[in-house]
């Protein structure tokens, strides 16, 4: 059976000189395993569709219930991503998350719009690196099932108080007073009892900060990218997306650990 499928390269592995296996990540059918025979030759219609990070129109067909690729043609090969060694560290990491998230023979049409549009913004330089990345963390978070409420503290109703709180864990904003009794009595709690209690983690945040991350994750796809920070709180709201994905999905990637040595 033959298939005809527009997929984004998430990994690729050397099986020997010649071969390669992909991690492809489609719309249809989620992430699929595709052994690239001859990938490697410059003589091979394959060689340039099945670059790591590049989205291609691919013709596969299957056998032995793997794919294999007939042949792949270039879409987008974002070649701006590939001048800078911290875009690539960025663009691994954002491979990742969309592996994570995502799951052989499911639809994932959402985190694949989503890592287009941030590899398209990293290739063309459209907003910071640093923005990207965490912009890409809570809005992938959001479609994937970690959606905190963002309207206002979460307990009093308040919109907003002079530093709002993220409750990761929880996954809901806290005005100041609200997170303060949050903490006491997880506290409280936590001294009455022998059970081991989930970790309370308050991430503070500007307003400015505050209206970043509710743009986010209210925003469509294809604007997720469309607000500014100053230098100066741009870190800010870098710490909160990073924390809350990595919470809430439990354990951390050597992509994001490469990234932050290099880069801090």
């Amino acid at each position: 059976m033959t298939v005809s499928i527009r997929g984004l390269v998430l990994r690729d592995t050397d099986r020997n000189d010649n071969d390669k296996l992909l991690t492809v990540l489609t719309s249809e059918r989620g992430r699929i395993t595709v052994m690239a025979k001859g990938a490697h030759s410059i003589k091979s219609r394959a060689l340039s569709g099945t670059q790591l990070f590049t989205y291609s129109e691919m013709e596969l067909y299957e056998k032995g219930g793997f794919y294999w690729l007939r042949e792949a043609t270039v879409i987008d090969a974002f070649m701006g991503i590939s001048k800078s060694v911290e875009k690539m560290s960025v663009a691994a990491y954002i491979a990742d998350l969309a592996y994570e998230f995502s799951g052989e023979d499911e639809e994932a049409d959402d985190i694949l719009k989503l890592t287009l549009n941030a590899y398209y913004a990293l290739a063309r330089d459209i907003r910071p690196i640093r923005q990207v990345k965490a912009a890409y963390e809570l809005y992938a978070a959001g479609i994937s099932g970690y959606m905190p409420y963002i309207e206002g503290c979460k307990i009093c109703k308040k919109p907003q108080s002079q530093f709002m709180y993220m409750d990761v864990m929880n996954g809901r904003m806290l005005c100041e007073d609200c997170m303060h009794k949050a903490s006491l009595n997880a506290k409280r709690d936590a001294e009455k009892s022998e059970d081991i209690r989930e970790a309370v983690i308050m991430c503070p945040m500007s307003p400015s900060v505050t209206e970043a991350v509710r743009f986010v994750l209210s925003a469509p796809i294809s604007r997720f990218l469309s607000f500014t920070l100053t230098d100066e709180e741009l870190p800010s709201f870098a710490a909160v997306a990073e924390t809350y994905v990595l919470s809430h999905i439990g354990h951390g990637f050597e992509s994001l650990e490469f990234y932050k040595l290099l880069f801090g």
